[in-house]
Protein backbone atom coordinates (compact mmCIF):
# COMPACT_ATOMS: atom_id res chain seq x y z
CA UNK A 1 0.00 0.00 0.00
CA UNK A 2 2.83 2.64 0.67
CA UNK A 3 4.55 1.75 -2.25
CA UNK A 4 1.63 2.87 -4.41
CA UNK A 5 1.69 6.12 -2.44
CA UNK A 6 5.01 6.57 -2.76
CA UNK A 7 4.89 6.52 -6.74
CA UNK A 8 1.87 8.27 -7.13
CA UNK A 9 3.64 11.26 -8.78
CA UNK A 10 5.44 9.09 -11.59
CA UNK A 11 1.80 8.08 -12.93
CA UNK A 12 0.40 11.83 -12.90
CA UNK A 13 0.77 13.62 -16.26
CA UNK A 14 2.03 17.34 -15.59
CA UNK A 15 0.47 19.16 -18.48
CA UNK A 16 -3.33 19.42 -18.23
CA UNK A 17 -3.66 20.09 -21.88
CA UNK A 18 -2.15 21.13 -24.60
CA UNK A 19 -3.16 23.06 -28.01
CA UNK A 20 -0.60 22.51 -30.65
CA UNK A 21 2.60 23.42 -29.09
CA UNK A 22 1.38 25.58 -26.52
CA UNK A 23 0.63 23.65 -23.09
CA UNK A 24 -0.40 24.37 -19.87
CA UNK A 25 1.20 22.05 -17.02
CA UNK A 26 -0.51 22.03 -13.49
CA UNK A 27 2.29 23.83 -11.80
CA UNK A 28 1.95 26.89 -13.91
CA UNK A 29 -2.41 26.15 -13.39
CA UNK A 30 -1.45 26.23 -9.50
CA UNK A 31 0.29 29.57 -9.72
CA UNK A 32 -2.24 31.33 -11.80
CA UNK A 33 -5.20 29.96 -9.33
CA UNK A 34 -3.21 31.38 -6.51
CA UNK A 35 -3.00 35.03 -8.19
CA UNK A 36 -6.57 34.94 -8.94
CA UNK A 37 -7.34 33.74 -5.25
CA UNK A 38 -5.63 36.38 -4.00
CA UNK A 39 -6.40 38.89 -6.61
CA UNK A 40 -10.37 38.11 -5.62
CA UNK A 41 -10.03 38.04 -2.01
CA UNK A 42 -8.15 41.43 -1.87
CA UNK A 43 -10.37 42.73 -4.28
CA UNK A 44 -13.48 41.88 -1.44
CA UNK A 45 -11.87 43.78 1.23
CA UNK A 46 -11.25 46.57 -0.72
CA UNK A 47 -15.28 46.64 -1.82
CA UNK A 48 -15.64 46.15 1.69
CA UNK A 49 -13.84 48.76 2.79
CA UNK A 50 -11.16 46.45 4.65
CA UNK A 51 -8.07 46.38 3.34
CA UNK A 52 -6.47 48.83 4.93
CA UNK A 53 -2.60 48.06 5.54
CA UNK A 54 -0.16 49.59 8.32
CA UNK A 55 1.56 52.67 6.80
CA UNK A 56 5.19 51.34 8.23
CA UNK A 57 4.87 48.59 5.67
CA UNK A 58 4.35 51.28 2.63
CA UNK A 59 6.07 54.19 3.84
CA UNK A 60 9.60 53.81 1.98
CA UNK A 61 7.48 52.82 -1.43
CA UNK A 62 5.27 55.54 -0.54
CA UNK A 63 7.44 58.34 -0.15
CA UNK A 64 9.02 57.77 -3.76
CA UNK A 65 5.84 57.89 -5.12
CA UNK A 66 4.48 60.95 -3.51
CA UNK A 67 6.79 62.46 0.01
CA UNK A 68 2.81 63.85 1.07
CA UNK A 69 2.06 61.05 2.98
CA UNK A 70 -1.20 61.32 4.94
CA UNK A 71 -0.77 61.24 8.77
CA UNK A 72 -3.07 58.70 9.27
CA UNK A 73 -2.32 55.45 10.94
CA UNK A 74 -3.67 53.33 8.07
CA UNK A 75 -3.79 53.77 4.22
CA UNK A 76 -6.33 52.19 2.42
CA UNK A 77 -5.07 50.19 -0.86
CA UNK A 78 -7.49 50.75 -3.94
CA UNK A 79 -8.54 48.90 -7.17
CA UNK A 80 -5.61 50.45 -9.06
CA UNK A 81 -3.88 49.88 -6.51
CA UNK A 82 -4.45 46.09 -6.33
CA UNK A 83 -3.76 46.17 -10.48
CA UNK A 84 -0.50 47.26 -10.28
CA UNK A 85 0.41 45.11 -7.08
CA UNK A 86 -0.48 41.96 -9.14
CA UNK A 87 0.97 42.85 -12.20
CA UNK A 88 4.41 43.43 -10.35
CA UNK A 89 4.16 40.20 -8.17
CA UNK A 90 3.55 38.34 -11.57
CA UNK A 91 6.58 39.92 -13.31
CA UNK A 92 8.79 39.51 -10.09
CA UNK A 93 8.00 35.60 -9.81
CA UNK A 94 8.54 34.92 -14.23
CA UNK A 95 11.92 37.24 -13.74
CA UNK A 96 12.87 35.54 -10.14
CA UNK A 97 11.79 31.47 -11.26
CA UNK A 98 13.98 32.08 -14.58
CA UNK A 99 17.10 33.58 -12.91
CA UNK A 100 16.44 30.80 -9.76
CA UNK A 101 16.13 27.96 -12.42
CA UNK A 102 19.24 29.49 -14.57
CA UNK A 103 21.54 30.21 -11.52
CA UNK A 104 20.56 26.81 -9.00
CA UNK A 105 19.89 24.81 -11.61
CA UNK A 106 21.71 24.85 -14.10
CA UNK A 107 24.38 26.73 -12.72
CA UNK A 108 27.66 24.47 -14.76
CA UNK A 109 26.49 25.93 -17.82
CA UNK A 110 25.53 29.46 -17.11
CA UNK A 111 29.50 29.63 -15.97
CA UNK A 112 31.18 29.70 -18.82
CA UNK A 113 29.16 32.47 -20.35
CA UNK A 114 30.83 36.29 -20.26
CA UNK A 115 29.05 39.67 -19.54
CA UNK A 116 25.60 39.88 -21.46
CA UNK A 117 25.69 36.42 -22.77
CA UNK A 118 23.71 35.59 -19.76
CA UNK A 119 20.95 37.71 -20.47
CA UNK A 120 20.75 35.39 -23.75
CA UNK A 121 20.63 32.54 -21.75
CA UNK A 122 17.95 33.73 -19.84
CA UNK A 123 15.48 34.33 -22.31
CA UNK A 124 16.31 31.16 -24.79
CA UNK A 125 13.94 29.45 -22.09
CA UNK A 126 15.99 25.87 -22.20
Amino acid sequence: MLSWWQNLPLHINPIVFSIGSFSITWYSLMYLVGFVIVYGLLYYRIKRGKADIPKSQIQNFKSQINPKIPNTKYQILNTKQLLDLMFYLIIGLLVGARLGYVFFYDFEYTRGFEGTQIFLKLFKGT
